[in-house]
């Protein structure tokens, strides 16, 4: 069966929100409607929502071409160092992984990044994409929320402290669990 190279789209995605890319390729028509598919790429926007502008970068019906551009692009964008871009590996515009479709190192850089401590600089331009960001948990439920706890378990479960009543032994006077905690520092 003969290899033959499918007309391809190389795009750039961009979070409205988070300002957080992806580099991908499709052989897709409607690369607007396309999400993607990069691990990392597709968690942000199950987490963020798919609010995303989509730039394409080319339209090649050479793969000698596509390879050479997504390589160039991938580097000089340094897109798997990059904590802008959601990139794992270099695309190469063939298969989205590396030469020959070989991944041995396919969640490496994303650990290795998460795993450093990170710079100020770094920190600070997290800080201002998520600054005036509505938090993700605002107007949810809780998730305890019409919890029904069994009777057998409320036996073990305390109430709130200034409730809860202990006996002094030396009068056998019963107090709560403050006035106790007071009446041991006089």
């Amino acid at each position: 069966m003969q290899n033959t190279f499918k007309p391809t789209f190389l795009y750039v995605k961009t979070h409205n929100i988070t300002g957080f890319k992806y580099f991908g390729k499709t052989i897709k028509e409607n690369v607007q409607k396309y999400r993607g598919s990069g691990t990392h790429w597709l968690r942000h926007i199950r987490k963020h929502g798919y609010d995303v502008t989509t730039e394409i970068i080319g339209y090649y019906i050479d793969k000698d071409e596509c390879v050479a551009a997504a390589l160039k692009f991938s580097i000089e964008n340094d897109i798997i160092n990059s904590l802008v871009w959601a990139n794992l590996i270099n695309e190469n515009g063939l298969d989205g992984g590396g030469a020959g479709g070989l991944r041995s190192n396919s969640g490496d850089n994303f650990r290795i990044l998460n795993a450093q401590p990170k710079t100020e600089q770094q920190r600070k331009y997290i800080s201002d994409v998520l600054t005036g960001r509505p938090s993700p948990k605002k107007g949810k439920p809780s998730v305890n929320k019409g919890r029904v706890i069994p009777e057998e378990k409320r036996g073990n479960m305390r109430g709130p402290k200034e409730f809860r009543r202990i006996c002094r032994l030396s009068d056998r006077k019963e107090m709560s669990v403050n006035a106790f905690s007071r009446w041991t520092k006089n």
